[in-house]
Parts: structure tokens; C-alpha cells; sequence
């Protein structure tokens, strides 16, 4: 029994050390600062739920009428089903956070990296 206790508490120490090294830490920089918003959005390009501070915010300074991107809303879509949904539900407090998101959606392009941004100006820029 004691052999047994005694390789067990082995195995659990090289795991420790194993998966340690495996899978370190990340650095301080990368993990939130303070004043950063940490809600997740979605990437305009791939839909990809990420918190803000980590993606690339690009503002919606003048829109040209061929970028209007009525069919390639899907996001703003799905958010305003959910504010239907909570309305339905009488959840005023979600009502009220679902108004915000889709006023900053409407006002700003959120991506995960600057190759999704590239990415969504070279599909747009040909319509």
C-alpha cells in the first residue's frame, strides 16, 4: 500500500512539473489592464467572439454607399433579436446593454487581428 501511496504521489508531481511546463503562464501584458473592456464582441470578418481589448477597433468615420453593409449585418441581426427576445421577457437591464452594443456595432468595426481587417476591406472593396 505504502508503494502504491508512494508512486502515485510521483506520478502527480512529474504531471505537475509536466503540464507546468507545458502550458507556462502567459506574460502580464497580455492579461487585462486596468480601463480595459473585457466584454466579449464579435470580429466583423469571421464572427469570432473576442474581448475587446483584444482586437483591433477601427471606427466608421464616412461610409461610402457601396460599403453600406446591409446584407453583411449578421451581427447587428443577431443582436437585435436578442433585444427582441429580453423585451419579450421584460428583462429591462438587458435591454438596456443589448442598446449599447448595437449602437457601438453601428459606430465601429471590431476584428480579432489586423489580417481579419484586411481581409474584410479587400471583400468589401469590390462591391
Amino acid at each position: 500500500m505504502f508503494a502504491f501511496i508512494t508512486i502515485l504521489f510521483i506520478t502527480s508531481i512529474i504531471m505537475w512539473g509536466f503540464f507546468k511546463f507545458m502550458y507556462p503562464k502567459p506574460p502580464k501584458y497580455s492579461y487585462p489592464q486596468e480601463g480595459d473592456v473585457i466584454s466579449p464582441r464579435l470580429c466583423d470578418e469571421c464572427g469570432y467572439p473576442l474581448a475587446q481589448y483584444r482586437g483591433v477597433i477601427e471606427p466608421i468615420i464616412e461610409q461610402p454607399s457601396a460599403q453600406k453593409l446591409t446584407a453583411d449585418t449578421a451581427n447587428a441581426k443577431n443582436l437585435r433579436q436578442q433585444r427582441q427576445m429580453a423585451v419579450k421577457k421584460g428583462k429591462d437591464k438587458d435591454v438596456i446593454e443589448l442598446d449599447a452594443l448595437i449602437s457601438q456595432w453601428e459606430q465601429q468595426w471590431f476584428f480579432c487581428n489586423y489580417e481579419h481587417q484586411a481581409q474584410f476591406h479587400q471583400r468589401h472593396q469590390h462591391h
